[in-house]
């Protein structure tokens, strides 16, 4: 766990790829991880929230990933439509651009524990 949540109960983070995205999309999702983190290092704002599990077109079109995000259901995931993310990520893009100083992990100013 990396901190205690809201109830004493632990927060867990997990950063993964799923075999079936492919070489070609876990190279795309490391280049992103790595320019945002050299990015912010350089002094700009950079928000690189992840959004939520969501029902895509690419997703949707493997049989197999959209089956377990249904299913996901059955242990508490929650997937979410298009719209529902694609609003909620733009909201965190305006949060991340405009907070002052301190208040979003998006501003270098902000001390991270870990650069991830």
């Amino acid at each position: 766990p990396i901190e205690q949540a809201a109830g004493g109960k632990p927060l867990f983070v997990q950063d993964f790829l799923v075999d079936m995205q492919g070489p070609n999309y876990a190279l795309a999702k490391a280049l992103q991880k790595w320019r945002a983190i050299l990015a912010r290092q350089a002094g700009h704002v950079c928000s690189a929230t992840v959004g939520p599990a969501t029902l895509t077109e690419s997703i949707t079109h493997n049989r197999l990933i959209a089956a377990g995000l249904l299913g996901g259901k059955h242990f508490g995931l929650e997937v979410f439509d298009v719209s529902t993310s694609a609003a909620l990520l733009a909201a965190m893009l305006i949060w991340d651009l405009a907070a002052p100083a301190g208040e979003t992990a998006a501003h270098p100013a902000t001390e991270l524990r870990n650069p991830l």
